[in-house]
């Protein structure tokens, strides 16, 4: 599993919805020791290689959203684009 935009071959688009636990940013840390800029994709697949528990969830057929401004957030949070977030919340819980 890898994630990122130089990927050659590839099954699914990241939509983005990330949980994140605390672990990871040992991690992240580990990362800057060697590097300025890190993106959010070199942590996680730094992760899967140190075998850390990475998830991840379809959630086809549900509609995607952009969080862009803080209405579409709440929008996202309490309106009716929340069904991506009651969909991994739901897979998670």
């Amino acid at each position: 599993m890898k994630i990122g935009k130089n990927i050659g071959s590839f099954k699914y688009i990241d939509a983005g919805v990330f949980i994140i636990k605390k672990r990871l940013f040992e991690v992240a840390s580990k990362l800057v020791d060697e590097k300025e800029l890190i993106e959010f994709s070199t942590i996680l697949n730094s992760a899967v290689k140190l075998r850390y528990n990475v998830k991840v969830i379809d959630i086809n057929p549900t509609p995607w959203t952009e969080i862009d401004t803080l209405s579409d957030l709440e929008e996202a949070l309490y309106g009716d684009r929340n069904q991506v977030i009651k969909k991994v919340l739901n897979y998670f819980i």
